[in-house]
């Protein structure tokens, strides 16, 4: 019986080390087992416990580290059970990167495990990730294309981590256009009991609802352990009974409740309008049938068999975008240099005029990049003044400064009212779509998101948020 993919890997990696002896005059590798230590009950202790046990009884996972390069590991090698790992096809033709095995193991490994890559060695392929973007960067049926991946660079004593650095990752375009696709399928899934003519908009703005809850639990994390998606999908995972559902078969999670339930939270909490639900999404959802319940459930999951880098802004921005909007984006950038510091009409503390975006003519993606200017303008206005008044201990400003009727509440810029009152007062967006304004909506929601786990600024409510948008006569 010819010898599997993974038993190959391991086997020669175990000959070249017996036949050129231990570093640092023999093989340039030195692998590590991830074990947690004996009666460490910690998180970490526990998760990396459960990668092990869905790992290969025989190989456990490995840290992989070149000594000649960097005594630190820079890849993990997860040797997979038989049938675990899909197809690259299989995820190609579903728009997917990941499968139900691939996105546990990622969950499991990557709060805990500071290492660029993962390897995964499967019965019949591999798969090479990007940690970073979760990109796959390499995948094959092939031995041959494995050993030249890892086993030859090493007995050559070439940097293998400089030479993946190099890998092509997928361009911002693909990704969006691979997410746009997907999310193409599941609108009409999940719209198809929906007879409505507005039905493909309707369940975008719903979609939308849900993907940016989903990056609010991945990036912040509800309080409510019932809310927590993360712990959800291990444990659907972990009680799977077959492999009929790459995102686990255990129906316990009821994909509606959790909707009304986070968003609720997150709109007591932060004043998120968006994820208000109107009158014809509450209509919709109380004309869903199983089917459709069904198939917003496993939209929910299969979120976590998408590469993080598809939930990047701009990547977002453009899936959502139609090509004009897209020209549009290129047109603005070639000939549009945005200066805001020179454009908005503001000077340390005061807004006098906020600056007039027209969402039709400037498209998703243009807006977008306005928002993204005038943040980090203010930003930057913010971390000065708080950085000259813990030095200082005072700001240079003057009372009659302030244009504000009544001075005992007349306060300086800060990085924690940066969203709820200066963007606000920065900025107008002038539409005529009511779904364009929603996607919008949507996508500055996600940028102030990610912009506050970015600099590490607290997220406060967002209640004057809507003060951005008017709209133009009909």
């Amino acid at each position: 019986m010819p010898m599997s993919l993974s038993e190959q890997f391991w086997r020669t990696l175990e000959d070249k080390e017996e036949a050129l002896g231990p570093p640092p005059e023999g093989v340039d590798v030195v692998w590590h087992v991830l074990k947690p230590a004996a009666g460490d009950k910690s998180v970490p202790a526990r998760e990396l416990a459960r990668l092990a046990r869905i790992s290969h009884r025989l190989h456990p996972p490995a840290l992989l580290a070149q000594p000649s390069v960097d005594v630190r590991p820079f890849v993990l090698i997860v040797t997979a059970p038989d049938k675990s790992l899909p197809t690259f096809e299989e995820l190609y033709e579903s728009y997917l990167d990941k499968n139900g095995y691939l996105a546990e193991c990622l969950l499991l490994l990557k709060p805990h495990c500071d290492v660029p890559y993962a390897l995964f060695v499967g019965s019949k392929n591999y798969f090479l990730y990007d940690l970073a973007t979760e990109d796959i960067l390499r995948w094959s049926s092939n031995f041959d294309d494995l050993n030249d991946l890892l086993i030859t660079p090493i007995e050559k004593r070439e940097n293998v981590r400089a030479k993946w650095d190099g890998l092509a990752r997928r361009s911002r375009s693909q990704r969006a256009e691979e997410f746009a696709h997907w999310m193409d399928l599941w609108r009409v899934a999940i719209g198809a009991h929906h007879v409505d003519t507005n039905s493909p908009q309707l369940v975008q703005g719903i979609l939308q609802k849900a993907i940016l809850l989903y990056l609010y639990d991945f990036l912040f994390g509800f309080s409510d352990e019932d809310l927590q998606l993360r712990k959800t999908f291990l444990a659907l995972r972990q009680r799977r009974s077959t492999a009929s559902s790459d995102a686990g078969t255990d129906l316990t999670f009821d994909s509606v409740a959790w909707l009304h339930q986070a968003s609720e939270t997150l709109y007591s909490t932060y004043c998120i309008e968006f994820l208000r639900w109107t009158e014809e999404e509450g209509a919709f959802f109380s004309l869903m049938n199983n089917e459709a319940r069904l198939n917003l459930r496993q939209f929910i999951l299969e979120l976590f068999l998408q590469s993080v880098s598809k939930f990047d802004v701009d990547v977002q921005a453009e899936a959502f975008s139609d090509p004009d909007a897209r020209l549009k984006m290129w047109k603005f950038s070639v000939t549009e240099t945005l200066d805001v510091r020179k454009r908005l009409h503001a000077d340390e503390v005061n807004v006098y005029a906020p600056l007039v975006v027209d969402l039709d003519e400037s498209g998703l993606a243009w807006t977008l990049h306005v928002v993204g200017e005038i943040l980090e303008y203010w930003r930057e206005k913010c971390e000065k003044l708080e950085d000259d008044l813990k030095k200082r201990k005072r700001v240079e400003v003057q009372l009659d400064m302030f244009q504000h009727p009544d001075l005992e509440k007349a306060s300086l810029p800060t990085r924690e009212n940066l969203y709820s009152a200066t963007l606000p007062q920065s900025l107008q967006v002038q539409y005529s779509d009511p779904l364009e304004r929603q996607t919008l909506e949507y996508l500055i929601n996600l940028k102030i998101l990610d912009y506050c786990a970015k600099h590490t600024i607290p997220l406060h409510p967002l209640h004057d948020l809507q003060r951005i948008f008017v709209q133009k006569p009909a």
